[in-house]
């Protein structure tokens, strides 16, 4: 025989455990919204950087220069560095980020291509 505590207490878990799913599944749709707004500020940089050298910067630390708020634009909405790779000609790039397993190529990834 359960006890009247024990069957509130087995009510709050089978609640909880939805709503914390759907947290979750929030969290993620946020992580990645932050990760596109990111991408959207870093091509812009990237091509401001274009239109002033001709050319795009070999690191993309660069585009931080010294600007504090910029410390953290590298950095995707999991606090993961974006993958930035140049073409030898620094005319075009790819910027991925890894998503949320922090596995490059696979299907949660991110990328842009210029």
């Amino acid at each position: 025989m359960i006890s009247p505590m024990n069957k509130i207490g087995i009510a709050i878990l089978i609640i909880s455990i939805p709503v914390l799913i759907l947290r979750l599944n929030r969290f993620q749709k946020q992580y990645f919204e932050i990760t596109l707004n990111k991408i959207i500020d870093i091509r812009l940089l990237l091509e401001a950087e274009k239109k002033y050298s001709g050319y795009y910067p070999k690191e993309l630390a660069a585009i931080i220069r010294n600007n504090p708020l910029r410390k953290n634009i590298i950095l995707d909405g999991w606090k993961n560095e974006f993958s930035y790779t140049l073409s030898k000609d620094s005319l075009n790039y790819t910027l991925i980020s890894l998503g949320k397993d922090e596995k490059l190529n696979t299907s949660d990834d991110i990328k842009i291509t210029n």
